[in-house]
């Protein structure tokens, strides 16, 4: 699962990179209040979008660490695994259910400062445009 939405972001990620040139080429030729517009849209959209990953990863993270943490097995049972992964069981599979959680957790506080650093950038940056 985890693999196809990582493939699915692979694909759109190039679809857009290959859609922003003409789109970045189209915009010289519009007014500048217009492209200002354009530009802040997808500064929102754009962020919105890394946070969104970020936040969802952190999530992930969180949740594995209290599979792990419950089970005191690392992987959780019915996790996929690579064939050589060691299967750690009882109190090295609680650490690491532990380890888990503090990388989601900070994952998840990245994921809102960018949130909080994101907004201010953009309350810079359309200060100075008329309303």
């Amino acid at each position: 699962m985890l693999l196809l939405a990582l493939a699915a972001f692979l694909i759109l990620g190039v679809g857009l990179s290959l859609r922003f040139e003409p789109w970045l080429a189209s915009l010289r030729e519009r007014p500048a209040g217009e492209a200002r517009q354009a530009l802040s849209s997808l500064f929102q959209w754009s962020t919105a979008m890394l946070c969104a990953s970020v936040l969802a990863v952190g999530i992930q993270f969180w949740l594995a660490g209290v599979r792990v943490r419950e089970a005191a097995r690392f992987p959780y049972p019915g996790a996929k695994r690579v064939w050589d992964t060691p299967v750690l069981v009882g109190e090295p599979a609680v650490a690491r259910g532990r380890l888990l959680q503090v990388i989601g957790v900070l994952l998840l506080v990245c994921g809102l400062g960018v949130v909080v650093l994101a907004w201010r950038v953009f309350r810079v940056l359309t200060a100075g445009e008329p309303a």
